[in-house]
């Protein structure tokens, strides 16, 4: 018995380091079959959390907010509660089925101030025009990793955000495209975004920055 946990233990580290180190030249989105997965709140997360995620960011209630790289929407579901019937979610990702289960979710939720965009950052041609106006806030929730051009991908969002608005980038250590907090500061630097605050959980952190 023990042998095979080894030995599924090594597996999922190889696979990861592999995912990892090609990631880093090709896009590759985590796939939508792991959605439920990814729904699920990390106890050992203390930053990664939905609720901590909309806290750190001061998302409050009226709020113009997208959620880039939604995934299954974990994370919208608390922003939409946030914000009420007065605000907006802009749900945005780059995998139709994941959307479908951020959607299932919102829906069981019974919230109707979610919008939902299938896009691919990399090329990303939506303009403030396309989503109703800019936003006050975009959250960023493991997915930096997942892109290439990171720079150009922050840059583009930034487009989107009005100005003084917050980017909430979150990261956590299991995540595979996993990035640092170095990293994080060093693409805040290369956009100019004004850093506001770092909470850090045992595996994981905030960086909010400041347009």
């Amino acid at each position: 018995m023990w042998v095979f946990v080894i030995y599924l233990l090594l597996a999922i580290i190889v696979v990861s380091l592999i995912w990892r180190f090609t990631s880093t030249r090709y896009p590759i989105p985590c796939p939508a079959w792991m959605g439920k997965m990814i729904a699920m709140e990390n106890p050992l997360a203390k930053a990664h959390r939905a609720i901590a995620i909309v806290k750190n960011s001061g998302i409050s209630t009226g709020m113009r907010v997208i959620d880039a790289g939604c995934g299954p929407g974990r994370v919208t579901v608390e922003i939409a509660k946030a914000v009420g019937a007065n605000g907006k979610v802009l749900a945005f990702d780059i995998q139709q089925k994941m959307l479908d289960q951020a959607k299932e979710h919102i829906d069981k939720n019974r919230y109707t101030n979610v919008e939902y965009y299938c896009c691919n950052f990399h090329d990303l041609a939506l303009t403030t025009n396309d989503i109703g106006g800019a936003v006050d806030v975009i959250t960023l929730t493991a997915v930096l990793g997942e892109t290439t051009d990171k720079v150009s991908i922050l840059n583009r969002l930034l487009s989107l955000l009005k100005p003084s608005g917050i980017i909430i980038i979150t990261e956590i250590m299991a995540d595979p495209h996993y990035i640092t907090i170095a990293a994080s500061r060093k693409l805040a630097e290369d956009t100019n975004l004004q850093e506001v605050k770092i909470v850090k959980g045992l595996i994981d952190y905030s960086i909010i920055l400041r347009k």
